[in-house]
């Protein structure tokens, strides 16, 4: 906390596919102990501030989360000449795709695949977990598999219809129940749902033809 009168200082960097801000204030700083647990949930870290306020300390835990969410970092610090130090990393992508998948393996295959390509790549390990993300971040680019827990796919994408905040998300539906002779028949189907559907991904398919094909759609829907 700074006292009455204080600064607070930000200050903000571009270098290398990454944006840095820095948060500067000249108040109390932060204990020495509990700096290693200030992002830590199951650790009490608030403290009285100059005028005797508490905090709750919820504010870095939400902020933790959120930068995370963004695959970014916050660390802090205490300054040489007094007040906290907190620096936010954050990369500086402007393509946001959203993964759903219940394999942890696949997902992070398949993420990192577009990873390299400069994306920035959210993940999923099922239906709900994507709307809890679609309440902070709307993505260019959603692949959803057709089964999962609690929430599958095509649930989803119904919850998505009825919705016009996310009518601009382009979706991927992937599953390995989909072959080269039922896709056909999927394809000529006129359930709205699966008009919603920009494409349909075989699970059969490698990695890098699932990444050909998304990239081919969403360069003709640019």
């Amino acid at each position: 906390f700074s006292p009455k009168g204080g600064k607070i200082k930000f200050t903000t960097y571009r270098d290398n596919y990454k944006i840095l801000i820095i948060i500067e204030d000249n108040g109390t700083g932060i204990p020495e102990k509990i700096l290693p647990y200030l992002f830590d949930k199951s650790v009490k870290t608030s403290k009285k501030g100059t005028e005797g306020e508490l905090g709750h300390g919820l504010g870095l835990i939400y902020a933790y989360d959120s930068i995370k969410l963004l695959q970014g970092q916050i660390s802090a610090s205490n300054r040489p000449k007094g007040g906290a130090s907190f620096c936010i990393e954050i990369p500086d992508n402007e393509k946001t795709m959203l993964i759903a998948d219940d394999s942890n393996e696949y997902r992070r295959n398949l993420a990192d695949a577009f990873r390299r390509e400069n994306w920035l790549v959210l993940e999923a390990s099922d239906g709900e977990e994507v709307l809890e993300i679609l309440c902070n971040i709307i993505p260019d680019i959603l692949i959803t598999d057709k089964n999962m827990p609690r929430m599958g796919g095509i649930e989803v994408i119904n919850y998505l219809q009825e919705n016009p905040d996310y009518e601009n998300i382009i979706i991927f539906l992937l599953s390995a129940d989909f072959s080269r002779e039922n896709l056909i028949e999927i394809q000529a189907n006129n359930d709205p749902t699966l008009k919603r559907i920009r494409a349909f991904l075989p699970r059969f398919e490698n990695i890098d033809w699932i990444k050909k094909k998304v990239m081919q759609v969403y360069k003709y829907e640019e």
